[in-house]
């Protein structure tokens, strides 16, 4: 997933914990532990984020790219692979 594609959010249903916060001025970089799996989150402007905080996440899930683990190859999305991941 890219960046911008997963957000803060109070009633997000993924939780990370943040590992860096870096400001670039009309946003802040958060680089999220999730699960032992480093992921990059866009946050919008200068924020109070601060490495070691529990964050929760939301991401659309039509934004998620899926690929094959033997040929690396992107799979092509289902609306049932889709519906399975929503909260």
């Amino acid at each position: 997933m890219r960046p911008e594609a997963i957000q803060p959010s109070e009633d997000g249903w993924v939780d990370a914990t943040i590992a860096s916060v870096e400001y670039l001025g009309a946003d802040t970089m958060l680089g999220c532990d999730l699960a032992g799996q480093m992921i990059t989150v866009r946050a919008s402007g200068r924020s109070s984020y601060a490495p070691g905080m529990p964050v929760c996440l939301s991401f659309a899930p039509e934004e998620l790219a899926f690929f094959d683990k033997a040929s690396g190859a992107r799979l092509v999305k289902s609306t049932t692979m889709i519906e399975a991941l929503k909260p």
